[in-house]
């Protein structure tokens, strides 16, 4: 740090220091947007230290093939209530994309939807792995031009693409599409070490869960928590943070 000042090194050490204490930041959140609002400072310190990262807004590798990003309850409520402000030409347009992509995948977002909420996550990294090829190809229907259409209120699960690890099962890797993960796995190898400043994902979702009261928590996919909103070809009026997707996918079956 002998080139650059001492306001630039406390700069510096700051962001250092807010990644590697980033879990106790968390619990300093007390609501979701404060969590999201820690998290774009995090995500800020990340692409300092590592400008490779190609993670930028309007590239949406991801949307267009892992593109059934997994949510809360908290998290849907605060899109749904985005989505409640479209006119009612854009949620038409929603829904019956929506609808399109059940039409084709009905079946593999049902078993999507139930995989994620199984407990054992060695055998649901299995069944995942099995299912969400079958999207590849496709894309989120959040997804228009380019550009995330929901950019302000997307879920964790976009937010920390790119920028954290994620600790699934026994596995810890980085939260990102095939090629990034190769150009950091690449950045590894280069530094000679495995070691890197980048916060995990996981840490995030355990605040969020935190934040959910009692039992009112509960997971799917957003298209699923779209259909569990979607009646005679409109939106709801208020979020549903408990549906019944047991009866609500019970159409989908082999």
């Amino acid at each position: 740090m002998n080139d650059i000042n001492e306001e630039e090194e406390i700069k510096i050490k700051n962001r250092i220091h807010l990644i590697n204490n980033s879990k106790d930041e968390i619990k300093e959140a007390n609501t979701l947007p404060e969590v999201y609002n820690i998290l774009d400072k995090l995500i800020d310190c990340v692409s300092f230290f590592y400008p490779q990262i190609t993670c930028k807004d309007k590239c949406f590798l991801c949307c267009q093939h892992s593109n059934v990003p997994v949510l809360t309850s908290l998290e849907w409520e605060y899109v749904y209530n985005h989505l409640l402000k479209l006119s009612k030409e854009e949620q038409k347009i929603l829904i019956e994309e929506n609808k399109k992509l059940f039409s084709k995948h009905g079946l593999d977002l049902k078993r999507l939807h139930f995989t994620l909420n199984l407990a054992d996550n060695d055998f649901k990294l299995k069944v995942l792995a099995v299912l969400l090829p079958k999207f590849v190809g496709g894309s989120c229907i959040f997804l228009k031009k380019g550009s995330c259409s929901i950019y302000d209120v997307r879920p964790l699960k976009c937010r920390t693409q790119g920028y954290t690890l994620v600790k699934f099962g026994s596995y810890t890797q980085f939260q990102t599409c095939v090629p990034e993960s190769y150009r950091l796995e690449k950045l590894l190898k280069e530094q000679d070490s495995r070691k890197v400043l980048i916060p995990l994902s996981n840490d995030f979702e355990e605040r969020i869960q935190e934040l959910i009261s009692g039992d009112s928590i509960a997971y799917s996919i957003l298209p699923v928590w779209l259909y569990a909103h979607t009646v005679n070809d409109e939106l709801v009026s208020e979020a549903n943070i408990l549906p019944d997707f047991e009866e609500i996918l019970s159409a989908f079956h082999a």
